[in-house]
Formats: C-alpha cells, structure tokens, sequence
C-alpha cells in the first residue's frame, strides 16, 4: 500500500504531481519547518515514494496542511545527479557563526557550487530551491538570506541576474572552509536535515571518524554546543538542549542513514557526575554503499 498512497492522495485533491505541502501552524513543530513533495519531484529515484507518513497524510486531507504550487512545476534542473556531489567535511565549519536553517542550506549549497574556490559564483536559486525543498518564490526571502549572510561576513556581495540567478563574492571566512581533506560525504546525507545544528555537527563527526568505519568520541555540553555553532549560554538546561538539539540531531543523522542506506549511524550515551549529565558519549558508525 505503501508505495500508492501518494497517488491516491493527489487523486482525491485532485492536484499536479510535483505539488508541494507545507504543514500550517502548530503542526510545523512536529514535521519541521520544511515542504513535503509527494510523488515523484524529479529529484528521486521514481522507486522512491516522498513523505509517505500517515499523520502527515491526514493532515493534508483535512486541511491542516497547505498546498503550494512552484512557479514552474515541470521546471526540474536536469543534472539530478547533484546530490551526488561530494563535500569536504571541515572540523571547524561551526566557526561559519549561529545560522538559521535555511542560511545553513544555502551556505552548503554554495559549497558543493564552488568547490574550486572561486571568489565569485553565480548560482541558481531555483535549483536550490528544488534541492532544499525550500520556499523562495518572492525576491524579499532571498535578499533576506543574502544580505542575512553578507551581515554575519560569510557573503561580501551579491548582483541580481536574470532567470533568478545571483552573481555572489565569497568572503574569505567562507572561502577558508572550501578546502580538500579526504574525508568526505555526499550532499544527499545532509540534504533533509530538519535542525539547524545538524550541519556543522555532521561535518565534525565525519572528520572525526576520518577513514575509519567505527569511533567514538567524547565531549563535554560546552564542546557538544560548541561543534553545533550554538552559544554556550543558550540551553542551560540539560533538558532544554537534549529535546530542542540532541535529540533533533541525533534523529536529523540516524533518518538520513535509514533513507539513503549508507551514511553515518550514530549512538549516544550520556556521561553522569553522581545524577548530573555533564557530558556525551557518541558510538559512530559508517555504512558504506553496497
């Protein structure tokens, strides 16, 4: 059944395929801040069903959940294949500053563009729009996201193009994380993170783990926030930061192993004095594509 139900929830609604879902309101908390495809978007393989979940199903056969229709929905970029593009993974990305999550999309997908270090780049907001299943129609959001980065000196400048394309200048705290280390890993295991610190943490634990299949690491609250580009003043409660960080980015790593089937498979112990959690103990396991 598990393979129909897409279809038969855009025959009942009678809508496109490529159609977007965003879910309303409260439920946001419970899906992420992101947009659901259902069928096949052209950016899958078409065996792959999108977002299958029955909550979110009923969700959008209620009501709870809005449609959205892309500008161009048969507008697919044709290299599909650029999940498929790997990236260096850099110890100390978290030192790109506390970016929101859609900043944090945008800067990886700036560093898969321009992995030759160019201190110019024109790049297409539509097809990162379509990879990060992000929302951008309107010029406000993205000048929103541009000049957001140009203020945190991760972006010196932009120029409009046609076609929504944007000629940026690098600055060189990004350029200086543009850089080969031999660890890598592919943009489709990041490519649904839902939490923000999910990124600069994923790329700490691929070049802790280097070459090998197995490590485990050890690391204070401090450290843990710090690899996650959060302040330490934020979260001063272990409850706070284990259910609105830890666990977030623990499920953010496991669910992109769980759909790629290969990645990283992470386990997580935490490290007590007497009753008090004072730090965490993270088992990290590669799965290497058969």
């Amino acid at each position: 059944m598990k393979n129909y139900i897409p279809l038969i929830v855009t025959q009942i609604l009678n809508i496109k395929l490529y159609t977007l879902f965003r879910v309303k309101g409260k439920d946001i908390n419970n899906h992420g801040n992101q947009t659901y495809y259902f069928s096949y978007d052209g950016l899958h393989n078409n065996n792959d069903e999108i977002n299958v979940d029955l909550e979110l199903q009923n969700k959008i056969l209620t009501g709870k959940a809005e449609i959205i229709y892309p500008k161009n929905p048969k507008k697919i970029p044709q290299n599909i294949n650029t999940n498929d593009i790997e990236i260096n993974a850099i110890i100390n990305r978290f030192k790109l500053g506390d970016l929101t999550l859609a900043e944090w999309k945008f800067v990886y997908y700036l560093i898969t563009k321009n992995n030759s270090k160019n201190e110019k780049q024109i790049i297409d907001f539509e097809e990162f729009e379509y990879l990060y299943h992000y929302q951008g129609n309107t010029v406000t959001k993205e000048k929103q996201i541009l000049n957001s980065l140009i203020e945190k000196q991760i972006l010196i400048a932009y120029k409009n193009k046609e076609n929504r394309k944007t000629e940026i200048t690098f600055s060189n705290k990004l350029l200086d994380n543009i850089r080969k280390t031999g660890y890598k890993y592919k943009l489709k295991n990041i490519i649904n993170f839902r939490c923000k610190a999910t990124f600069p943490f994923y790329d700490y634990l691929v070049y802790q783990l280097k070459n090998e299949n197995f490590e485990t690491i050890e690391l204070t609250l401090k450290e843990f926030k710090k690899t996650c580009s959060l302040n330490n003043k934020s979260y001063l409660r272990y409850s706070s930061l284990k259910n609105k960080v830890i666990n977030p980015v623990i499920n953010d790593i496991n669910d992109s192993l769980s759909k790629n089937k290969y990645g990283l498979r992470v386990y997580l112990e935490e490290i007590k004095d007497n009753q008090k959690v004072i730090g965490l103990k993270i088992n990290i396991i590669r799965k290497e594509k058969l």
